[in-house]
């Protein structure tokens, strides 16, 4: 019979009479640390082994946490015009000495308030993610499809939201493929190719404001079906109230909020 440490005369005790009354011819009694030296205790040296091995699985896995890359002084890439329900949206992607996305920047051009907070601070996360080595198919895949109450057409297709732009324009980058197979291309410069793409450029513009991989004219907002006049279609991008389809235009009435289509 094995014993804690904590065991005391009269449970040795009750050990010899139980024996004597059970009719056993020999019995033995342990008290675990009643010996200098004593059998060896698997449990004891399973667990001593085990501490050492989950401090260095620790240890690896403070050593082993996402860092962002540093940022070179020098970096390529190009800016690509997104219409959005909030306004006309730039989107910078910029790739690093191996063709990978690094980063993304965002501008809504004069445009500001809550919209352009929003795309800024989404494209810093996307950036963070980039230079923490997460793919960019999986930063596109959680951003596509995010809707907002403002919604924009643009080659035959939805833009959604400020978000889902965002993951259209990284979708359009040359050479880019969903799985992976393949990391986008840096453009040549836009210079080299001025003969072959008719290319409108602004002077006195906001940096980046004006680098087009497509002319202005394929950019424009295509509208679709006007609801019913009176009808409510979307909440409301100031107050978050309901916005009503009036005279041509999405008017809010809890704040006067006003977009005519």
């Amino acid at each position: 019979v094995n014993f804690p440490p904590e065991a005391r005369k009269e449970d040795i005790a009750k050990v010899y009479l139980l024996a004597y009354e059970l009719g056993c011819k020999g019995v033995t009694v342990y008290r675990y640390g009643s010996r200098s030296e004593q059998v060896l205790n698997i449990g004891e040296v399973n667990r001593k082994k085990a501490e050492p091995q989950a401090a260095q699985l620790q240890q690896a896995a403070r050593e082993h946490r996402l860092e962002p890359r540093p940022r070179p002084e020098v970096i390529a890439g190009m800016t690509r015009k997104m219409p959005t329900g909030c306004g006309t949206l730039y989107v910078t992607v910029n790739m690093d000495e191996r063709g990978h996305l690094f980063e993304v920047f965002t501008n809504m051009g004069k445009a500001g308030g809550c919209a352009a907070s929003q795309a800024e601070g989404i494209s810093r996360l996307i950036s963070l993610a980039l230079r923490a080595g997460i793919k960019s198919e999986e930063i596109v895949k959680q951003l596509k499809g995010i809707r907002c109450p403002m919604m924009a057409w643009w080659k035959g297709d939805k833009i959604l939201s400020c978000a889902d732009a965002i993951a259209k324009a990284i979708e359009l980058l040359p050479g880019y493929q969903s799985n992976g197979s393949k990391t986008p291309e840096v453009p040549e410069p836009e210079s080299a190719r001025l003969e072959e793409e008719k290319i409108e450029t602004k002077p006195n513009t906001e940096a980046g404001d004006e680098i087009f991989d497509k002319p202005p004219e394929e950019l424009k907002v295509r509208k679709g079906p006007n609801p019913e006049p009176g009808a409510t279609i979307a909440q409301c991008p100031e107050c978050g109230g309901s916005v009503e389809y009036k005279e041509g235009c999405l008017t809010c009435p809890l704040c006067g909020y006003t977009k005519c289509l």
